[in-house]
């Protein structure tokens, strides 16, 4: 099933009377009634006891996540293909249900009668995500800092009365600072003046993510290394971490930043 994706917020939109909440750095998961699956309509191998008490019939759009901050622990766990990966860090955060030609208010009332979403209820892995409407522009920028001070990564703000979209749409926005990633190290560039005889950056295979398409592209990582790490760099094939403003035009990470090996 094609998800909804979100456009970016420009940071001068008035939103006021948007939906909004906090953007969780996690997995991306649509609940089928039966089973999770990535938004690119791939299973996600979940425990048996993990989807125990989700609704049967119903679809829920939402994030498998295990904190703020644990984006590649969240990846490690949910991708793991050996189905014996210990879930129980994780946490599905339900942010809609998928209902045609009803509004988000709508919706938001139909999360809040599912059993599963009851507090103190017997299902602690699961949370419907908390959204709030936008009074103006101090307003969000408050409801930001709070995020981001908390270690959060940014906000989704959704248009008041919009309908489920299965593509990606402008009622839809995500408001966030600085994207991470991860990207694999396939070699290295010599240092220069003072780096000269270390490493000067991080040659890496970095995945571009086109909607449904991913794309590969070439990328030198030398931002955050510190002299120790250009003496003796990740190894070749390390996966590392990675975070950078934007993406170009040319589908290139503005500014990457090297946060560490996964």
């Amino acid at each position: 099933m094609q998800c909804t994706l979100a456009h970016k917020y420009d940071f001068h939109k008035d939103v006021t009377g948007w939906w909004m909440s906090e953007k969780y750095d996690g997995i991306r998961a649509i609940w089928d009634g039966e089973n999770f699956m990535s938004r690119t309509e791939k299973l996600i191998q979940a425990p048996e006891w993990f989807k125990e008490g989700l609704p049967k019939g119903v679809t829920l759009d939402g994030e498998l996540w295990c904190g703020r901050g644990e984006f590649q622990k969240t990846v490690g766990i949910v991708r793991s293909h050996e189905g014996n990966s210990d879930w129980s860090s994780v946490k599905y955060m339900v942010f809609d249900i998928v209902v045609d030609r009803t509004t988000v208010g709508e919706r938001l009332e139909l999360l809040d009668d599912l059993e599963c979403s009851q507090p103190g209820g017997c299902f602690p892995h699961v949370e419907v995500v908390h959204q709030t409407i936008c009074e103006d522009l101090d307003h969000l920028k408050e409801f930001e800092l709070q995020i981001l001070n908390a270690g959060g990564e940014g906000v989704m703000l959704k248009a008041p009365n919009s309908m489920y979209e299965y593509k990606r749409t402008k009622k839809l926005l995500k408001m966030k600072r600085m994207k991470k990633s991860i990207a694999d190290v396939v070699g290295y560039t010599p240092g220069k003046g003072r780096h000269e005889g270390k490493v000067g950056a991080l040659l890496c295979n970095w995945m571009l993510d086109c909607g449904p398409e991913l794309t590969v592209r070439k990328i030198a990582v030398g931002s955050g290394l510190t002299d120790l790490e250009r003496e003796n760099p990740p190894e070749v094939g390390s996966v590392i971490k990675i975070k950078y403003f934007d993406v170009t035009e040319a589908g290139m990470p503005r500014f990457p930043v090297y946060e560490g090996v996964l």
